[in-house]
């Protein structure tokens, strides 16, 4: 199985083209959780449909090397991607690929970012970019209303627990079988601790439950998600810096 918007990272790394004139890199926020990293995966399939005259490259927050220590990603993505050497999803950009890859893009004063999971671009982005607009967010925070005259695309819905929820309002049905929806599926289900009925009401609501039945219907996601990873064993993948002093895992600030 490949990764969706595979040949993104190329096709961006290549600069350029009378095709694709212009490029957008998809971004979540640094904590560089599933959620983060799925949405923006996900909003750089969904604006692709959408606009197929530009490029739309989803890119993880950190670098390369720092995939492997998100172990619930590593077992997620692992079902859904080939990993490479560094045990990253070798189709996925990441913060020191953008770097030297965005530099033909600025030079051609066609480089933009969409924002996931946050709404304000962070420092080390701004830097790797140049300082290239923002273009569009989709986020479940607080609107601290920035970028309001570049964002084209605004969707901020804090009544979602998140990112995920929106991108998959956002896809049609072709959009959501296989890897995408696996990954999708996956951030929703860790997020309410695999729709723990003892949360309902809490960390998840009826909208969730539509957004999961949405998905798990999905003809073309029906296969690949009889063998994905059980919500329950992503979600106690995830790091803990403390395992003698706290059973829960590494806190996410945007959570």
């Amino acid at each position: 199985m490949r990764l969706p918007a595979a040949s993104a990272l190329a096709s961006f790394l290549a600069g350029p083209t009378v095709q694709l004139p212009r490029a957008v890199v998809c971004i979540g926020n640094d904590a560089g959780d599933i959620d983060s990293l799925a949405s923006a995966l996900g909003l750089a399939v969904v604006l692709q449909q959408r606009q197929p005259d530009a490029l739309y490259v989803p890119c993880a927050p950190f670098a390369r090397r720092d995939f492997r220590l998100r172990q619930d990603a590593s077992l997620l993505f692992g079902h859904c991607a080939s990993l490479d050497d560094a045990g990253a999803p070798a189709e996925l950009m990441h913060l020191d690929d953008l770097g030297g890859g965005a530099a033909s893009w600025r030079d051609a004063d066609s480089l933009t970012v969409a924002l996931t999971d946050h709404n304000v671009c962070l420092p080390g982005v701004t830097e790797a970019v140049g300082g290239a607009p923002v273009a569009a967010i989709v986020d479940h925070h607080n609107d601290e209303a920035k970028h309001v005259d570049t964002a084209a695309l605004r969707e901020v819905d804090p009544a979602v627990g998140s990112c995920c929820s929106l991108i998959v309002e956002m896809a049609d049905a072709a959009t959501l079988g296989g890897a995408l929806g696996v990954l999708l599926l996956g951030a929703i289900a860790i997020d309410t601790r695999g729709f723990d009925p003892t949360l309902l009401g809490t960390k998840y609501n009826g909208r969730y439950l539509t957004l999961a039945l949405t998905l798990t219907l999905t003809p073309t996601l029906t296969p690949t998600l009889m063998s994905s990873p059980n919500p329950h064993q992503v979600q106690r993948a995830r790091p803990n810096p403390h395992p003698n002093l706290d059973p829960n895992p590494i806190p996410n600030p945007y959570e």
